[in-house]
């Protein structure tokens, strides 16, 4: 036995105390064998096999041998209770139960074991907790979106926006101002108002004014210093929110600027029986930032459509001077055929010269009268399409009426030039002047013309008698007026020449050739008229360009001619002019061609 084994027996003929001897022995081996397998086999299922709950029982089993056993019992007893805590709030947490913890009495390593899953399950709370707030942000977030895209009513809005807010943080009352700035962008704090624009569960206050002013009451503190108020532990006679049942004092009572570009747009106030916990809070500072954007939107569409409805009512005003323009226009070349008629007559002289001023001065004051409206149009024109908010369609339809108001203001000023020539009332500076650099000028002026129909420009220069005594702005004008008026009749891709010379000493002449529609012959004689379109009514313009031409081309003592084969067979302009200024240098050879295009 002392050597470890217990299946041996003591065996012998004895009687009497020898004998009680050997049976006390004999139980003894049982009952220490019965120990040593109730305790190899609890270690076993504990140890081995991982099995719990297991105890060891010993019959007979009396002073230490009980003690040790109920030892091993114990030990087993407590392993157990642990480590079945742990599988519980394991199994739990699992299971997604993060409110649970290990709670069972352990010490050293166990009760470590035991404080460190306690705290990875405080840590997966809090992280869920976390994740858990951020999805509720974001899904509330992307449904206020979703709810408020392409709204254009404030009121709406406001409605809508607080009814949602009720639901999502609990409110039972709330109202939503909307913050009115001056008419301008200087304006100070004074010239504010905030009015109320909308309520949810709301009973108006009597005693109180329709408007704030920032500064007053806490709505009005909040304007003032953009930020959020909160208020807790609200007294019970401060503000009650009632119901056909029941009326009691909030519990909290939060205040929020909504703010665009540090510009205060409106102000939200919510009161509820609970408090507003830190992630309500977040979601209400976040929301009302994208409120703030919404507002902002709504505002400067309705800013676009009130300059959208001014931009259209100028724009029919504009298109009823043009009608208004081309009856007159139509009913002065009715008046100037009649005049022409009259002026053939010699007996009728008298009575045509009278009509002739007439019309002179009514044109005059048409013209006057006509240009009057079109500086605010083209003003208010260009301020639009600087504007960043102007949608693109908007922008062209911009474009067009400033080429409109553009060309009706060329048309004014044809129309005065005429007038000021027939009156004798165009006055001219002479100076001297190189008439070359100013036809290049006029050139450049038409160049987009030219290059919208692909045109050839030939320019055949004299070196010499080019400079002469003339009045650059008006001589200019000639030029161009000649220039435009061949890249007007000339079909695509054609061709245009610009020819200077000296016919005489003293004398400059430049010719303007084209291989365009030609002039007609029974035209080309009125060519210079008054309204005459060369035969074509669908040119545009009045038919002024030619007749201007012709009087600043006698106003610096020249001649201006035409000439053409007929129709389809080009037509060749020519200017002469005198008073060629001589210089002391020698001639130059004559400058060899240039093409441009």
């Amino acid at each position: 036995m002392a050597q470890g084994d217990l299946k041996r027996k003591l065996f012998l003929e004895a009687k009497g105390e020898i004998a009680e001897l050997a049976d006390t022995i004999n139980n003894m081996i049982d009952t220490l064998a019965t120990f040593v397998e109730q305790v190899t086999t609890v270690a076993r299922e504990v140890g081995t096999e991982g099995k719990l709950g297991g105890q060891s029982h010993v019959p007979g089993a009396a002073g230490t041998w009980r003690d040790l056993n109920s030892n091993v019992n114990q030990l087993a007893a407590t392993l157990t209770t642990q480590l079945r805590a742990i599988s519980d709030v394991a199994t739990a947490v699992t299971k997604g139960d993060l409110t649970r913890s290990i709670t069972v009495e352990a010490q050293g390593e166990v009760a470590q074991l035991k404080d460190t899953i306690n705290e990875m399950i405080r840590n997966l709370r809090d992280t869920t907790l976390k994740n858990s707030e951020q999805d509720w942000l974001k899904t509330n977030h992307a449904n206020f979106a979703r709810m408020l895209q392409g709204q254009r009513d404030l009121t709406a809005v406001a409605r809508m926006i607080l009814s949602e807010l009720a639901s999502v943080v609990g409110a039972q009352q709330g109202v939503f101002y909307l913050v009115q700035h001056g008419a301008t962008s200087g304006t100070t704090d004074g010239d504010m108002k905030i009015k109320l624009l909308a309520g949810y569960a709301h009973r108006e206050r009597k005693d109180r004014s329709a408007e704030i002013r920032p500064g007053e009451d806490l709505i009005g503190q909040a304007v003032l210093e953009k930020r959020r108020i909160l208020l807790a532990d609200v007294p019970a006679n401060y503000i009650t929110i009632s119901s056909g049942l029941v009326e009691a004092p909030p519990a909290n009572i939060i205040i929020l600027p909504v703010l665009f570009e540090n510009q205060v747009k409106a102000v939200i106030e919510l009161a509820s029986f609970q408090r507003f916990n830190s992630a309500h809070q977040t979601f209400l500072e976040q929301l009302t930032e994208s409120i703030g954007i919404v507002l902002n939107t709504i505002e400067a569409n309705s800013r676009t459509e009130e300059l959208l409805k001014q931009s259209q009512s100028l724009t029919n005003e504009l298109q009823s001077r043009q009608l208004e323009l081309q009856k007159t226009n139509l009913e002065l070349a009715e008046k100037a055929e009649t005049q022409a008629q009259l002026l053939r007559e010699q007996a009728a002289r008298a009575e045509a010269e009278a009509a002739n001023k007439a019309k002179d001065r009514f044109i005059a004051m048409l013209s006057h009268e006509l240009r009057a409206p079109l500086s605010p149009i083209l003003f208010v024109s260009s301020a639009l399409k600087q504007d960043p908010i102007v949608p693109d369609r908007i922008r062209e339809e911009l474009n067009i009426i400033a080429r409109n108001v553009e060309l009706e203001a060329r048309l004014i000023d044809d129309l005065l030039d005429a007038t000021r020539i027939s009156q004798g009332k165009l006055s001219l500076t002479f100076e001297t002047e190189d008439a070359h650099e100013l036809l290049r000028s006029a050139l450049e002026i038409c160049s987009n013309e030219i290059s919208a129909k692909s045109l050839t420009v030939q320019l055949e220069l004299e070196a010499i008698g080019h400079r002469i005594r003339a009045d650059a702005a008006r001589l200019r004008q000639v030029f161009w007026n000649l220039i435009r008026n061949s890249v007007k009749f000339t079909p695509r891709d054609g061709q245009i020449q610009l020819r200077s010379s000296n016919p005489q000493s003293g004398w400059f002449r430049l010719e303007v050739i084209d291989n365009g529609i030609g002039i007609a012959s029974n035209v080309l004689p009125r060519i210079f008229d008054a309204f005459e379109q060369g035969g074509d009514a669908s040119a545009g313009g009045l038919g002024l360009g030619l007749t201007i031409s012709k009087g600043i081309v006698e106003l610096h003592e020249g001649r201006i001619f035409a000439s053409s084969a007929g129709a389809n067979q080009g037509a060749t302009f020519v200017i002469e002019l005198p008073n060629v200024v001589p210089t002391s240098a020698a001639p130059s050879p004559r400058l060899g061609s240039e093409t441009a295009a």
